[in-house]
């Protein structure tokens, strides 16, 4: 009976398989006539499906799954990297550890947007005007305390019109009462009241306010009385 070789490569269909002699599992091939037979049953046995990578005996990974865990693996340590590097700018940012090629990079950015011929074509291509801090400051409040004006504006406006229509108001009750007044006059003949006019108590006016605070008596009904009895008419 003949050994086999030490590694015997067979292909059949793209696929490769090496043969381990030791493998107890793999019968020797036999010679002359049974010869093509085991060949045939021995390839059929560890061919490799398409697309397939074989790694050690009897194991078989897809391509697809090899491809997928290097795209991955690539993904991850790229944004580790980000991470990273975005975790040292924000220290160096916060003086929390010092990199000169990030103060070099930060100086070169300042320089870049200080220049007028940079911001003018940053402009141009953007189509917004860029403003200092303190000018944009001043800016905004300016507006706030216009809009603050406008406010007050609007609001005094509501009070003189809601002040005018008072005094109309106010007139139309006084023109209302002199009215009411006159027509009392003339029928009680207290248009004929002589307030200047003098008696034992003087003038006729201060005996009124006298009765009005003294005795509670209302100034009407004051002055007619005094009339009744014939006091401080006219003429």
């Amino acid at each position: 009976m003949r050994r086999s070789s030490p590694q015997k490569d067979i292909e059949q269909g793209g696929g490769r398989r090496a043969i381990d002699p030791i493998d107890r599992n793999i019968d020797p091939l036999p010679s002359n006539s049974d010869n093509s037979s085991s060949f045939q049953s021995a390839t059929t046995y560890y061919s490799s499906p398409p697309n397939t990578t074989n790694i050690g005996v009897g194991s078989v990974v897809p391509l697809q799954k090899i491809l997928t865990t290097i795209l991955l693996d690539t993904l991850y340590g790229t944004l580790l990297a980000l991470l990273f590097l975005t975790l040292l700018f924000t220290l160096d940012y916060h003086s929390f550890i010092s990199i000169g090629s990030t103060k070099a990079f930060q100086q070169v950015g300042q320089e870049l947007l200080s220049d007028p011929e940079v911001i003018t074509a940053i402009e141009s291509s953007l189509s917004l005007k860029l403003l200092p801090l303190s000018h944009y400051q001043g800016i905004q409040m300016e507006i706030d305390s216009n809009h603050e004006l406008i406010q007050s504006t609007t609001t005094l406006s509501k009070y003189t019109q809601q002040l005018t229509a008072l005094h109309d108001e106010i007139a139309s009750i006084q023109s209302e009462h002199e009215s009411v007044t006159k027509n009392i006059n003339d029928k009680l003949g207290l248009d004929q009241w002589c307030g200047d006019c003098k008696g034992a108590w003087g003038k006729c006016d201060g005996r009124v306010e006298y009765l009005r605070s003294t005795y509670g008596n209302s100034v009407l009904m004051s002055k007619v009385d005094i009339m009744k009895e014939g006091l401080c008419k006219k003429g």
